[in-house]
Parts: C-alpha cells; structure tokens; sequence
C-alpha cells in the first residue's frame, strides 16, 4: 500500500469492524512489530526518515495514535494514591 499525505491534509480510513483500520494505524505509528507483534513488510515513513528501526518514544516525536474514544486515554478512570513507605492503593476517580 501506498499512502501518502500532504501537510495539512486529513484523511479519514474507513471501513467494517475487522478490516485493519487499527492495524494500519498502529503500522503508522511505528508500533508493529516494536510493540505490536505482527510482520511488516516495507517501510513506514514519515517526512522521509523510516518509522521501523525507530524506539517508540523516539517515533512518538513524528506520529501518534488517538484511540476511538479519547477520553478514556487521557482522563484515566482510576487514580493512584501512595503513602509515605510507598504503598500504593489504586481506587475509581471521583
């Protein structure tokens, strides 16, 4: 596959549960194989410089990856709370 995207340009993947859309987006973000097991087959490239190869922090500085309802990544339904000899309790977030 080849896909290219313009800067500034937004492209929507659609398709039925199953197909690969998070697939291709976790091979976009550099995820697969480093974190994701699976087999890639060519290179995933972002303003030229390969993603694979790439630690997934240092890939993180080029692309991410937003899950489809943000709001669970980014307001965690728990919170964790320590003590001063460091034991820790984890509870729902009020």
């Amino acid at each position: 596959m080849d896909l290219c995207v313009a800067p500034g340009e937004v492209v929507l993947i659609t398709g039925a549960s199953g197909c690969g859309k998070s697939t291709l987006a976790l091979a976009l973000a550099g995820l697969i194989p480093a974190r994701v097991h699976g087999e890639l087959r060519g290179t995933v490239r972002f303003e030229g410089r390969p993603l694979s190869g790439l630690a997934p922090h240092d890939a993180a500085q080029y692309v991410g990856l937003v899950f489809q309802n943000p709001n669970l990544q980014l307001v965690p339904d728990t919170e964790e709370r320590c003590d001063s000899t460091r034991s820790c309790s984890t509870t729902a977030a009020r």
